[in-house]
């Protein structure tokens, strides 16, 4: 076999009586024409530039022809970043408390950008700022409370060996620890609560190392050590134990689960002769028995599967995926710039099938962004502010013999907090998003849509009257409402949300956070039963751990169905032909589900999903691409 080679140069210079780092060469071939100035070139090489005293990086090219310049305070920390691709500038400007020259956090972050013109020189008109990003720090530089550009408090308080931190709605976070500074629970606490409503618990042996830890879900792991401190064994939360043996020359991991499963690792040059050993074994095997092979950097060259077959990997010297191939021979080939981006992605049909389904995607780049998706079919493109965050995007299809056919266009409009306020769909309707007040974490509310005239009223009232006569004038005029009455838990995140047509969904979970039950229905609302019966109930059974041991789904007209899952070895799921179980999932060579317990499923011949249908055949949904 050819030997895997690459490498990745490091090259340093003496500034001042110091040796700094100034270059660093991956291990693409490098080409550095048009580098130093600025203008994108075709390498992988990071440049870096220092101050005169050898002790600040002042600046980085890097591989994509991005340079970020850096100025510091007396005290060696960065007050200005300023990051630039030849399209737009992004500049952040920190301040730091004056209270303590050892706070390494910024006090004031401030955020502009500039869209740049064919000089390279910033255009004063297309400036854009967010609001400043505030945090303030004690007497001994530890931050205490942090205010962000949509206005949400973060407070911290310090008690001895407990740190807390508080959102806006006294919701903490507690970090407990022993005299000795060890952490000894980590909790989660409603307002007001002095007992935890999540934790995790941690204990530690005579010698200072971790010996056990239990888990909300109640997963239990504990450590064993030797005379040296060396760990011995873990056992983890589902009772699988891995053993370590370290004899100089061999250092091995043996692990089994409580089913009997076994894995064995070999690190070392002993395990070289084990390795031809497993091999010659191997090689007796039946090809479906082996499971995968990997190259001397890790890598997965080939994956046996059984419901995808077997996939077949090749990698380039920065390990960026080249070629993947499937087990009917179609495949799938990536391109690459040397900086990393990806250029092209092809796919190629299997042999026998309609060469019409090979279809080529390549990207195009503006600076660090991407600007446009050029497909057989579709032509996307992006236009961004000088903040880097996309403004509209524009996608073009095309008939198959290549013209144009219909052309699409949205656009998002954000606020003064950096946050998404609306998008303009294709046909010229505003969906708008509620959110709260900073206070209750400004989190999404509702999302209502405008009809197209609304929305340019709305529009010409923010450019002439402000953001405060729009507000409300936004609230006379009318509007549909898509999603309504959104709630949302500090830790458990959504809970319930109405939708247009009055169906309402509520969410309920245990104190791990896994979800327990989840019911949609006519007028029900969120915690209760009230309203009419729900028209689909699903509820969550779980063991010790996150894995899902049973799902029961109710609702007319199918009744009640459950499904059973085991799992074995490592966490694989095992199928359940329990008769209370619905009809198993069914899929094809190509590890693609083509049946499940309530609908069919059909793909084109490129793998995308093309239809829908009942048990019955009844179309559901078809797509198009």
């Amino acid at each position: 076999a050819t030997p895997i080679e690459r490498s990745t140069r490091y090259r340093y210079t003496e500034i001042n009586g110091r040796s700094v780092l100034v270059d660093i060469d991956g291990p693409l071939p490098t080409s550095l024409a048009g580098y130093d100035d600025g203008s994108p070139a075709q390498n992988d090489l990071t440049r870096l530039r220092w101050d005169r005293s050898g002790s600040h990086v002042t600046r980085v090219l890097q591989p994509d022809g991005t340079t970020v310049a850096l100025e510091h305070d007396k005290a060696g920390r960065i007050t200005t970043r300023t990051e630039d691709d030849g399209v737009r500038r992004l500049q952040r400007q920190m301040r730091y408390s004056a209270l303590s020259a050892n706070a390494l956090q910024a006090e004031e972050i401030n955020t502009s950008g500039w869209l740049l013109d064919a000089d390279g020189q910033p255009r004063a008109s297309s400036r854009l700022s967010l609001n400043p990003y505030r945090i303030r720090h004690d007497a001994l530089g530890r931050p205490s409370q942090a205010i962000d550009t949509a206005g949400r408090s973060i407070a911290w308080t310090y008690q001895g060996s407990t740190q807390a931190r508080l959102d806006g709605m006294g919701n903490r976070g507690q970090i407990e620890r022993d005299s000795e500074g060890r952490i000894t629970r980590l909790g989660l606490y409603r307002e007001g609560q002095d007992l935890p409503e999540r934790a995790a618990y941690y204990g530690w042996n005579a010698q200072g190392r971790l010996s056990h830890r239990l888990l909300p879900d109640g997963r239990l792991d504990s450590y064993t050590y030797g005379d040296a401190g060396e760990l011995l064994q873990h056992t983890d939360g589902d009772d699988t134990r891995t053993r370590w043996l370290n004899n100089g020359s061999l250092h091995a991991s043996l692990s089994q689960t409580p089913d009997g499963a076994v894995r064995l690792a070999l690190q070392g040059p002993a395990s070289a002769a084990m390795e031809q050993i497993t091999s010659q074994s191997r090689s007796t095997q039946p090809a479906e028995r082996r499971q995968a092979l990997r190259d001397d950097f890790g890598r997965t060259v080939w994956l046996q599967l059984a419901d995808h077959g077997r996939q077949s990997a090749r990698y380039n010297e920065a390990d960026q995926l080249l070629v993947h191939t499937r087990a009917d021979g179609s495949s799938t080939h990536y391109q690459y710039a040397p900086s990393g981006r990806l250029l092209a992605k092809r796919y190629e049909a299997a042999p026998g099938a309609d060469r019409r389904s090979s279809s080529q995607t390549r990207l195009h780049y503006q600076g660090r962004l991407l600007q446009t998706i050029d497909s057989n079919w579709q032509r996307e493109s992006i236009e961004y502010d000088a903040l880097g965050r996309p403004l509209a995007r524009t996608i073009a299809l095309a008939t198959p013999d290549g013209k144009a056919e219909h052309t699409y266009r949205t656009a998002t409009r954000y606020g003064p907090d950096g946050r998404v306020h609306s998008r303009t769909l294709a046909d010229g309707r505003v969906l708008v998003t509620r959110r709260g007040p900073a206070s209750d974490g400004a989190s999404v509310q509702g999302l209502q849509l405008q009809s197209a005239w609304v929305a340019g009223l709305l529009q010409a009232s923010d450019h002439w009257l402000g953001a405060g006569a729009t507000g409300l004038l936004e609230r006379l005029l009318p509007a549909q409402t898509v999603v309504g009455d959104i709630q949302t838990d500090a830790f458990n995140g959504l809970q319930h949300y109405t939708a247009g047509n009055g169906l309402a969904t509520s969410r309920q979970y245990d104190i791990a956070g896994r979800l327990t039950q989840q019911t949609t229905g006519q007028g029900t609302s969120q915690g209760t039963s009230q309203g009419s019966a729900p028209i689909l109930s699903q509820r969550y059974r779980y063991g010790v751990g996150p894995r899902i041991r049973a799902i029961e789904q109710e609702g007319p007209p199918a009744g009640l169905h459950k499904t059973d899952y085991r799992y074995q070895g490592f966490g694989r799921l095992v199928q359940d032909n329990a008769p209370s179980a619905p009809a198993p999932v069914q899929r094809d060579s190509q590890g693609r589900t083509v049946q499940d317990a309530l609908h069919r499923y059909t793909y084109t011949e490129a793998g995308q999903l093309q239809g829908i249908s009942d048990h019955q055949d009844r179309p559901i949904a078809s797509y198009r691409y």
